[in-house]
């Protein structure tokens, strides 16, 4: 199986699942993001499971192309570059998360993009 369908048919779901539950649970992430926003381990190590993550992906699926498989690889950058970003700079990390989640809509916007972004790679890894 092409590592880019792997990853697909194991991050769309999983995006759809995470969508789900802050939309039916919004007070409980908005209590546990505030939780791990004032948790430095946490933060530090989000960073090395992002960083990991990234980097497996940027590996393995690495494709600039002009098909879906590109949302993957952009997948895999970003994840690298949040989990450099946690580990490098974790006062960013909380001080940008707590403007965030100071934003009504915050939480309802990443949880559509997730949603919507779960159900495109699901499809296209048919």
């Amino acid at each position: 199986m092409e590592p880019s369908v792997l990853i697909a048919r194991i991050a769309g779901p999983l995006f759809v699942l995470i969508a789900l539950g802050v939309l039916l649970n919004k007070d409980h992430y908005r209590a546990m993001t505030s939780e791990f926003l004032n948790s430095p381990s946490l933060i530090y190590l989000s960073g090395l499971f992002a960083f990991v993550i990234g980097m497996v992906i940027v590996i393995y699926s690495n494709l600039w192309v002009a098909d879906w498989r590109v949302a993957i690889t952009l997948i895999g950058w970003l994840s690298l570059i949040k989990g450099v970003g946690r580990i490098v700079f974790p006062q960013a990390v909380k001080s940008n998360g707590e403007r965030l989640m100071g934003k009504p809509a915050f939480l309802n916007v990443s949880a559509i993009v997730a949603m919507a972004l779960g159900l495109y790679l699901t499809i296209m890894a048919q």
